[in-house]
Formats: structure tokens, C-alpha cells, sequence
């Protein structure tokens, strides 16, 4: 009986054997098969400068763009004539408003740092005007302006990629923007975006070829424009 026991045991065990190496087998086949359609898949059409334009369009004509000089709402003691002074353009441009409060401010009290309540003023982002949310001050959005290269598809798993090299500038600027300050450092972006017509922002894209369509790789990292 041992000896009948045994003996079926290594039968079994040789069985199992077969079936695994069965399956190893089967699935170096199907890699292999896979690998094979993939070397195949032939690369699509190299995206034009309208493709992009649109991919652009999809990815980020949607992003308004907003500006914000402080943060708000914003207490100023009364003394604080710097801030008082940065405040007043936009103040006047009708962004924000300003009324009496009690602020609380960081004073030093016997050496020490202490909160403390004083006269000042109580600037906030004015929602009644239109070019203003909690974002702050709309100053207008992104538009692809121009192709200057794109890299030849690139084979990455079961898809292709490409590099777009592009430029892009600022549309729909509202009225006030045309009103600030440019030489004004904290300003910058806002001038940027008033030059980008003449003098355009430049960024490169990533963009993959999946589902028949050309798309931004979100999966590349970041994308964003600045």
C-alpha cells in the first residue's frame, strides 16, 4: 500500500509539473504574440499645427487666468501708508473695496509680539464687478498662437507620443488691464500678458496618440503652462 501510494504521488506531482510548464509555455506565446502586434502597430500621421491648435484648445483655452495683488480680504492699519498706497489703483479701477475697521494686527507689546486691534481699513475683492471672483481680477485666457516644431511619433507601450514646441499668448484682456501700472514689479504677469501678442509665451507639450485621437499626455508630469 506505501509502495501504491508513493507511486501515485509521483504521478501526480509529474502531472502538475507538465501543467505548469504547459502554462509558462502558453504565456511566453502569448507575450511573444503581443510584442509582435505591438512592434507592428504602424505610427500615426505626425500631428500638424491644427491638431495641436486643437489639442491646445481642448487642454487649456479653458483656464482663465486671474490675478490677485494680495490676499483678501485684506486689514490695513490706518499708519500702514505703504499698503495703503498698493491698494489704491486697484481700488480706484473699482477691483476691490475699502471700508473702516478694526483690524487686527501683529504688534510688539513689552518685547514681545502680540495681536492686537487697531483703526485701519478692510480691502475685499469687489463681486459686483464683473471681471472680478474669488479667484481675483480676470485678465483674460490662454490661446495656441503658433507651431514652431514637433518631434516625428514615438512608440511607447501601445501608444505614440510626440513633443510640440509651441507658442501661445493672451486673449480677451478686459479694458482695466490696459490701465495698471506695467512698471510695477507685482505687476509682471499682468504685463506679460499685454505683450504676449507681439513677444509670446513659448512651452513644450507633450501630446500621445491614443483612441485614434491626439490628446495632451496628462500621464507626463506637469503640464501645465507656467
Amino acid at each position: 500500500d506505501f509502495c501504491l501510494s508513493r507511486g501515485l504521488g509521483d504521478v501526480y506531482k509529474r502531472q502538475m509539473l507538465m501543467k505548469v510548464s504547459l502554462g509558462c509555455a502558453a504565456l511566453c506565446l502569448y507575450s511573444v504574440f503581443a510584442l509582435a502586434q505591438e512592434s507592428e502597430m504602424p505610427a500615426p500621421k505626425a500631428a500638424d499645427e491644427n491638431t495641436v491648435m486643437q489639442v491646445f484648445k481642448e487642454s487649456f483655452s479653458q483656464s482663465l487666468m486671474f490675478f490677485k495683488p494680495a490676499e483678501f480680504p485684506l486689514g490695513v492699519e490706518k499708519s500702514d501708508k505703504k499698503q495703503i498706497k498698493k491698494m489704491k489703483p486697484w481700488l480706484k479701477l473699482g477691483l476691490i473695496t475699502k471700508s473702516k475697521k478694526r483690524v487686527r494686527v501683529e504688534k510688539m507689546y513689552k518685547g514681545k509680539p502680540r495681536i492686537m486691534e487697531v483703526k485701519g481699513y478692510l480691502y475685499e475683492l469687489n463681486q459686483k464687478n464683473q471681471w472680478v471672483s474669488d479667484k481675483g481680477f480676470y485678465y483674460g485666457r490662454p490661446s495656441m498662437k503658433a507651431l514652431l516644431s514637433i518631434s516625428k511619433p514615438q512608440h511607447v507601450s501601445t501608444d505614440f507620443f510626440s513633443e510640440a514646441y509651441i507658442t501661445w499668448h493672451v486673449v480677451e484682456q478686459p479694458e482695466w488691464i490696459k490701465k495698471i501700472d506695467k512698471r510695477h514689479r507685482d505687476n509682471r504677469p499682468l504685463r506679460r500678458a499685454m505683450e504676449s501678442e507681439q513677444q509670446p509665451f513659448e512651452k513644450r507639450i507633450h501630446i500621445i496618440y491614443r483612441d485614434n485621437k491626439w490628446r495632451l499626455w496628462k500621464e507626463k508630469g506637469d503640464q501645465s503652462l507656467f
